[in-house]
């Protein structure tokens, strides 16, 4: 399991998280929710190492993993193909050439995601939905054991959201353990199996249905229908 013991992380005299703790078993499909400014998206980045923090976080039991960041406007325009964005999933792990392997890895992992046939289209011609199947392949070529994903829904319509739900669903239910930091607590809750709902510390850590009968889950749920 990946486990977090008393994470703190301060920007100057500011308290971000405190004294954060909890296990993710392998296999689980964590959904992390809370308010604008609660600390979600900090917390995973402390977890993938690209915050400071206080405290231990332990991601040995994993032997790779996969990022996919909220929306980045800059890859809009960006000059390269659906084959060449996934492929940037592997640089750390190779030197020089791929290998025939790295490329039957990003053959299968098109198909898996179902964009194998776009594989020479530019990124930039695509729809938000197909942008972020892409972005999500190139975290899955990453690592294939656990994924974060950052709001991965942000801008897509209903359809394009619901597609990259099922993905992501389908995906768990391969093995792939999910962390998703999401507004979209409907929709979300659907599938996660488990939830950890933040306001600079924990406010609730469990599992999906016990978090479903919590005055929490009715407030945010009830704030974000109404968004």
């Amino acid at each position: 399991m990946l486990a977090v013991k008393d994470l703190t992380i301060k920007y100057k005299n500011n308290v971000i998280l405190d004294n954060v703790s909890f296990n993710i078993k392998k296999g689980d499909y964590l959904a992390i929710v809370g308010e604008n400014g609660s600390g979600k998206s900090t917390l995973v980045k402390a977890m993938l190492g690209l915050k400071d923090y206080t405290g231990t976080i332990d991601l040995s039991a994993f032997k790779s993993v996969g990022y996919l960041p909220q929306v980045d406007e800059s890859l809009e325009n960006f000059p390269a193909t659906v084959y060449e964005i996934v492929s940037l999933g592997l640089v750390n792990q190779i030197r020089f050439f791929f290998k025939k392997s790295d490329r039957k890895k990003i053959d299968e992992t098109l198909k898996r995601l179902d964009i194998y046939d776009i594989k020479d289209s530019y990124f930039g011609a695509l729809s938000g939905g197909q942008r972020q199947r892409v972005l999500l392949a190139r975290a899955l070529v990453s690592g294939s054991d656990i994924l974060f994903l950052d709001e991965p829904t942000t801008g897509l319509d209903p359809i394009a959201t619901e597609e990259l739900y099922n993905i992501i669903d389908r995906l768990n239910e391969e093995g792939v353990t999910i962390v998703m930091v999401t507004h979209d607590i409907n929709t979300c809750i659907k599938c996660a199996k488990s939830v950890l709902h933040l306001n600079r510390g924990i406010l609730f850590y469990g599992s999906k249905d016990e978090y479903l009968s919590t005055d929490l889950y009715k407030v945010i749920s009830g704030v974000h229908a109404h968004d």
